[in-house]
């Protein structure tokens, strides 16, 4: 009896080592499977579900879950095909729920996942860079558009719904996937609150500057146009859609309708394009244009612009080129636009011009000296207008470059210019309008004709004169000392006249100003002039 004991004993010894250890050896197992990939437990389910019905040899013990041994030999197989299939069952469905967490088609997920839950923090920005970078502004508009391009959520949303968490870290995935509750809140509470000021604002600077009206609206569409991408079916958007869209027709259409002088321009407003040959803004050929040049070779480039040159810049005839070269070096070329630029909502640059047809006086000269410093070699120069009023980039050979010739070339095109530019000159808009008449009778068309011809030594005739304000009463307005003591008076209204030069050209001049002396007592000195601004040399036949 004892010995019968003893040997029970021994019995349940062996059966608990057993279990132990094969439980161990699953754990083990499992573990390796999970770090080799989803190949490895599908090979490690398919050599146990085997058994040892394969091989009569290689008989292994398996414990069901009642703790009773069954064996799997050949001649037991039968009996213990009750006790493999609940085990194969548990190996399925552990195996099932790890195949979420390892997919053979999609290694990247991880990283999908990474990448949407950082957009996440750069679309709900958090209250303190609400106040540092409020994106409604000129480049965060821009950045902001972006991420949520990138975040697109109504497409994200239907693959991480398909996939599921898979081997994707748990806490990004559930940010994702609950974005767009957090989103909409983050809408509703400052993107709203924002879009609705940018609109008052467009409406309020109407009459004052429509250009900061339009890019007002401009950032209006591109943030409801960016935030549709990610909740296209949430009401509040769609209904600031509607506003944005509404204000826009109402101050913008017929700013653009003066803007863009073609479609062409409207589809590359802000850009710089490049071609051998001249553009005409309003008539351009698509296919003139490239981006690959030598130094052989003409090379005309036009900025298409969002808004007159005069509306950019704030009606400052100062402007600059800035030429990148190689993503390394700067070169600025400072300038300064002709009077009728500043109506201009496209502006034509000359790098390398033909010398007969040069308009520009500085483009070629200025454009040549750049080129010519540069090694003759392969080089990327990208060119901006302004600060960023327009830029574009092109690439240029200068292995074949006659840096000599390319020089005189460009001086022979800077003498051309002048008169080049003559030709095509056109009065300002404001010639071709009645004249009005200042109430002082000193400022008669005869007296300013006098005025204006004994001070312009290349004057042979006054063609015109013309008063561009109303000619009211108000002819001057006078300047005073701190003491309230008068120290001379300007004539208000702007002065405009158009006269025949010695040499044979035609000139215009606008913002003439007349200008009287006190003299003390309540008495002035003759009527003056004050000064013009830059005479423009333009042919007499541009002038009927």
């Amino acid at each position: 009896m004892k010995n019968l004991k003893t040997l029970i004993l021994v019995i349940v010894a062996l059966f608990a080592f057993s279990y132990v250890s094969n439980a161990q050896n699953w754990k083990d197992l499992k573990k390796k499977a999970k770090d080799k990939s989803s190949k490895i437990i599908k090979d490690t389910k398919n050599d146990t579900g085997k058994n040892s019905s394969s091989d009569s040899e290689n008989s292994s013990k398996i414990t069901n879950s009642s703790g009773t041994e069954s064996s799997t030999s050949s001649e037991n197989s039968s009996s213990s095909s009750s006790s493999v299939n609940t085990n194969d069952n548990t190996e399925k469905n552990e195996q099932e729920e790890n195949q979420t967490d390892i997919p053979e088609s999609d290694p990247d997920y991880p990283n999908y996942i990474g990448e949407k839950s950082g957009l996440t923090k750069h679309l709900i920005i958090n209250g303190h860079d609400q106040g540092n970078r409020p994106f409604w502004k000129d480049f965060y508009t821009d950045e902001y558009c972006q991420n949520a391009e990138k975040m697109n959520y109504a497409e994200t949303y239907i693959k991480i719904k398909e996939k599921g968490k898979a081997n994707a870290d748990g806490y990004r995935y559930n940010i994702v996937l609950n974005f767009k509750e957090e989103y909409q809140k983050f809408f509703d509470s400052y993107i709203a609150v924002e879009l609705n000021k940018i609109i008052e604002r467009a409406y309020g600077l109407i009459d004052y500057n429509k250009k900061q009206s339009v890019d007002h609206l401009k950032r209006a569409m591109k943030i409801t146009d960016a935030v549709l991408l990610s909740i296209p079916d949430y009401q509040p958007v769609k209904d600031l859609k509607t506003d944005v869209d509404k204000a826009t027709t109402d101050i913008a259409g017929d700013y653009f309708k003066k803007i863009y002088t073609s479609d062409f321009h409207k589809q590359n407003e802000c850009k710089i394009l490049f071609s051998n040959k001249p553009i005409v803004a309003g008539k351009e050929d698509p296919a003139q244009f490239k981006t690959e040049f030598t130094a052989n070779e003409n090379i005309y480039a036009i900025a298409y612009l969002d808004g007159t040159i005069k509306d950019i810049t704030g009606n400052k005839p100062e402007n600059r080129y800035l030429l990148n070269i190689d993503n390394s070096t700067n070169k600025y070329i400072y300038f300064k636009h002709n009077p009728q630029d500043m109506q201009m909502s496209y502006y034509p640059i000359e790098i390398i011009p033909a010398v007969d047809i040069a308009i520009h006086g500085l483009d070629c000269i200025e454009f040549a000296k750049a080129l010519t410093s540069l090694s003759p070699r392969n080089h990327t120069i990208k060119l901006t207008l302004g600060y960023v009023m327009a830029e574009g980039e092109f690439k240029i050979d200068l292995a074949g470059m006659d840096a000599a010739k390319l020089k005189a070339d460009a001086e022979i095109a800077s003498k051309n210019a002048k008169n080049n530019y003559a030709k095509n000159t056109k009065l300002p808009k404001e010639f071709l309008k009645a004249t009005k008449k200042f109430s002082d009778p000193g400022l008669s068309q005869a007296a300013m004709k006098s005025i204006l011809q004994k001070n312009w030594t290349n004057c042979s005739q006054i063609m015109k004169i013309i008063v561009m304000g109303d000619g009211t009463a108000d002819d001057w307005y006078i300047y005073k000392n701190s003491l309230d003591v008068p120290k001379y008076k300007n004539t208000i209204p702007n002065v405009g006249a158009i006269y025949k030069g010695k040499d044979g050209w035609c000139y215009y001049v606008t913002d003439i100003t007349f200008t009287r002396d006190y003299l003390g007592g309540g008495k002035y000195s003759a009527r003056k002039l004050y000064g013009t601004e830059r005479h423009v040399k333009i042919d007499c036949k541009n002038c009927n």
